[in-house]
Parts: structure tokens; sequence; C-alpha cells
């Protein structure tokens, strides 16, 4: 008789709860309209293909900077046209345990 590897039996349960939770907490808005107990809020993509968006800042022309913590970038973003341009030679990135 075979025996039953209970790691791999706890670790196929948690992998499947936790993914059931995953799906649950990424699915997307019905509505772009976010609203709190004190405002409304319209939320919009202005950029995509950012994989790890770490630091944001509005620059005071409205467009934005956001630096892409995977692949060591700096975009300056335009919110109403909803492009980006690469900002050259930024510093070297090392992001681990943040």
């Amino acid at each position: 008789m075979p025996q039953i590897n209970y790691r791999v039996i706890v670790a196929l349960a948690a992998t499947l709860i936790f993914s059931g939770f995953l799906q649950v907490s990424c699915a997307q808005p019905k509505t772009n309209i976010v609203k709190s107990e004190d405002a409304v809020f319209i939320v919009d993509t202005v950029a995509s293909e950012i994989s790890i968006p770490f630091g944001m800042t509005f620059l005071p022309d409205g467009h934005l900077l956001v630096t892409d913590r995977s692949a060591g970038k700096i975009w300056k973003v335009n919110p109403k046209t909803k492009t980006k341009s690469l900002i050259g030679n930024p510093p070297a990135v090392h992001g681990k345990g943040q």
C-alpha cells in the first residue's frame, strides 16, 4: 500500500485555497467609480506595461514620474494622452528585500 505524503496534500490544498483568494481579490471591478465615506473616485489606467511601479510623483505640468523597480527605469507619463516616455540614463537599481 503506497504511503500518503501529507506535505504534498497540505501544499496542494494551500495552493488551491490561496489561488481562490487571489482570484477573488484580483477580480476586475464592475465599474471604475469607487465610493468611500468622504469622496467618490474615478479609477483610470493612464499607463501600462510598467512591471512594478514603485514610486510616483506629480510634476508641476501635470505629468507623472513613475519608477519601475524591476526594470530600473523611470517613465514620464502624460495622464491626459495616456502616453509615456522613457527617461534616459537612470542610476542602477538594486531592488532586493523591499
